[in-house]
């Protein structure tokens, strides 16, 4: 018990990124393909301009899911926080 790494929880981390995906798709559904929202332009460009915005935000939580490094990790003498994940 020298060194405890606390790590991000995967499953939270994927219903998140399934979650923002869904969102996404549904959103540019709503506004390219029903009749309700079509004509209205300005909806469209606030759609795709957010939808941008939250895949890099799935891109980045993505990142952090696969590459597995340790978020903090507690020794006896010194505690370490990883910020941007490199160590």
């Amino acid at each position: 018990m020298e060194k405890i790494e606390i790590r991000y929880d995967k499953k939270k981390l994927l219903i998140g990124i399934i979650i923002m995906i869904t969102l996404v798709f549904g959103c540019t559904y709503l506004a390219f393909f029903t009749k309700t929202f079509a004509t209205n332009q300005i909806f469209k460009i606030v759609t795709v301009s957010l939808g941008l915005f939250v895949l890099y935000g799935v891109f980045t939580q993505l990142r952090k899911l696969l590459d597995n490094n340790s978020v903090i990790t507690l020794t006896k003498t010194s505690i370490e926080i990883n910020e941007d994940g490199n160590q």
